[in-house]
Order: structure tokens, then C-alpha cells, then sequence
């Protein structure tokens, strides 16, 4: 699977993982922005791509960014489609109480991950019930 990249910002840079057989691909800003204690920040990329029309690509938090700046991606995974072919964003989140957190351009904000798209469509029908049933949220205990 391939994805065309192209910058429509001098300070993009392609995505790119940090070892072979990670799932995702760095995302970084191109430019410096701070996220402000219980604010959201639309953080632009500066590239635009295309890609097969059985593709998309989710946008997830990076763990190190989550953990050490209490910083993740707001509506996590993010999608990118096929169709889409305007500029590429990331909605993250500082969920700190207490601390600014501070970018500098080409910081790492997010990573992307390809995935196939199976078809699949919604079909009007009686479902069966099965053994589990419509226990949910927490159901299972422990």
C-alpha cells in the first residue's frame, strides 16, 4: 500500500517510522504552538496526500506525549479518507489542570496508522440473541 504525499508547507515533513516494524508513522507540527490546561488545539501538518480508494488512515495519540505531557489526540482515532484530499490535521488535547504544554516545529504530535477498509453495509433484519445477550459497559465485571 502506498499513500502520495505532497507538502503544501515548507516545514512538513513526510511521515516516517521510527523503527521497521512499528504500526504507525510520526506526525509532526511545522510550526511551534502551546495548548493552554484543559484546551484543544487544531495542529496543521502541511501535507495533503492521496491514496487507494480502499484506505484510510487513523490518527492515534503517541504514548511518550500522553504520558509525560498528559497531551492526546481529542477524538482519537482520528480518520482520514480516501476522498479527503485537503491538509492534514490533528485535534489534540491538553488534559492537564495545571500546565501549559509547549510544541516546537517538527515535534512529534501523533502518529498514523493505514488501515484496509472491508466492505461491509447495514442490512435490515431480526437479530439473534446470543449468550452474552445486551450486557454491556462493565457487564463483565472486573
Amino acid at each position: 500500500m502506498k499513500i502520495l504525499f505532497e507538502k503544501i508547507n515548507e516545514n512538513a515533513s513526510v511521515p516516517v517510522k521510527a523503527h521497521e516494524f512499528d504500526a504507525g508513522f510520526d506526525l509532526r507540527c511545522v510550526d511551534s504552538f502551546e495548548i493552554l490546561p484543559g484546551h484543544t488545539h487544531l495542529v496543521k501538518l502541511g501535507f495533503k496526500t492521496s491514496m487507494d480508494q480502499d484506505v484510510w488512515v487513523g490518527i492515534y495519540s503517541k504514548s511518550g506525549l500522553a504520558l509525560n505531557k498528559e497531551v492526546f489526540v481529542l477524538n482519537a482515532p482520528g480518520v482520514i479518507d480516501s476522498g479527503y484530499s485537503g491538509e492534514w490535521g490533528v485535534i489534540l488535547h491538553n488534559i492537564s489542570q495545571y500546565k501549559t504544554v509547549h510544541f516546537g516545529k517538527g515535534d512529534k504530535v501523533a502518529q498514523a496508522i493505514p488501515h484496509k477498509i472491508t466492505p461491509c453495509s447495514f442490512e435490515i433484519g431480526v437479530v439473534s440473541e446470543t449468550k452474552r445477550g445486551s450486557g454491556g459497559f462493565g457487564s463483565t465485571g472486573r
